[in-house]
């Protein structure tokens, strides 16, 4: 089984926006983004390094702080760039004593119930985004990540799982791998391997993946190797690969699901 990149990227170029069309070129091709592109991205940071996920509301997010350094890190921006480090100090001084993430009250009607406040299950979630993506732009001596990585083994039980999302579950299994503390991140692996199959979206996959190689777990790891087969295996006859979220997003699915297969030198 393979994957046609030339089908991919052409879905891309065709149903994807200007953002999604730099990705993946730069995903195949030397070079920067283009500034326009990259200032889109940008575009509404606050004063205090963070984006607001609406109009109207005058306060950043955490999650959507973390989406637009996701989005930056994708088209290659360079992680000293001046709003790079403007939008990590945000994460850095919203974190919680106890090493947790909550976003504000007042974003509660408009962010999306796996980021709300006032559940814990959002909680762990924001936690688990916000400690791994400080990890990957600040790296293993950063003690924001370190005690976001405190904070989830004490919400994860003996079994690996933890009351919350899945996503949450790989995206905390690559912050302790990243950190070094690799039983926390087998046992969890191990939990996830029990819960993919089937009926698991094409885009949960590829974010699992690319979350799990970005901190060097290898693609012959049990569960990552099953998960990148299982990638090859969802391709669409236009090229595609699907997005839990809608035919939207299918795009930046597509995107990912090739960047995974790159990184673990599939394609």
């Amino acid at each position: 089984m393979s994957v046609s990149v030339s089908r991919a990227v052409e879905f891309i170029r065709s149903a994807g926006s200007a953002r999604d069309r730099e990705a993946v070129r730069i995903l195949f091709e030397s070079g920067h983004a283009r500034g326009e592109v990259v200032q889109t991205v940008l575009a509404g940071q606050r004063a205090d390094g963070g984006w607001s996920p609406a109009e109207g509301f005058d306060v950043s997010s955490v999650s959507e702080t973390v989406w637009r350094l996701t989005q930056l890190d994708e088209l290659g921006v360079d992680r000293n760039h001046p709003s790079v480090r403007e939008a990590l100090t945000f994460l850095k001084v919203s974190q919680q004593a106890c090493g947790a993430w909550k976003e504000h009250e007042s974003l509660r009607e408009v962010l999306p119930p796996w980021a709300a406040p006032g559940r814990p299950a959002a909680t762990i979630y924001v936690t688990a985004s916000a400690g791994y993506t400080v990890l990957v732009f600040c790296g293993p001596e950063e003690a924001t990540a370190r005690r976001a990585a405190d904070y989830l083994a004490a919400q994860t039980g003996p079994h690996g799982s933890m009351p919350s999302f899945i996503h949450s579950h790989w995206l905390a299994a690559a912050l302790w791998w990243g950190l070094g503390r690799r039983e926390m991140s087998d046992r969890t692996m191990a939990y996830l391997s029990t819960r993919i199959g089937p009926h698991t979206p094409d885009n949960q996959l590829s974010w699992m993946a690319v979350a799990l190689m970005s901190v060097g777990v290898s693609p012959e790891n049990a569960l990552l190797s099953t998960v990148l087969h299982m990638i090859l295996e969802r391709q669409a006859p236009d090229g595609r690969f699907t997005s839990e979220d809608g035919p939207e997003c299918d795009p930046h699915a597509t995107y990912e699901a090739l960047r995974a297969l790159k990184m673990a030198g599939m394609l």
